[in-house]
């Protein structure tokens, strides 16, 4: 998905993965950089845990928007917790779509 939008729009930015850590964000520019990237995680997803790395890590330097990848299986913090960075929720085919806030598609 990711590969199919850099294609169409250039877009680059940066990369995390996480479930109940988060990995150290990682840019990428190209689809090499993309790919070169590996997955982390195993499991015991806490959508808290991305939300509080980006308060105590990136804040103020805060991204134009979180992208996140998900079967959505997991309890979801309150809005403000995403410090107005809007927030697209991309998740699996068969996931929980009935998040309170932000924009939810399905994959």
């Amino acid at each position: 998905e990711i590969r199919d939008a850099m294609r169409q729009t250039g877009m680059t930015g940066i990369i995390s993965f996480f479930d109940s850590s988060v990995t150290d964000p990682e840019p990428f520019s190209s689809e090499e950089e993309l790919k070169a990237q590996k997955p982390v995680g195993g499991g015991g997803t806490s959508f808290y845990a991305i939300f509080r790395y980006l308060k105590e890590h990136i804040y103020p330097a805060l991204p134009r928007a979180i992208l996140i990848f998900t079967d959505g299986y997991a309890e979801c913090p309150q809005e403000e917790a995403a410090l107005r960075v809007p927030v697209l929720w991309l998740i699996s085919r068969g996931g929980r779509t009935d998040f309170p806030w932000g924009t939810v598609t399905e994959i």
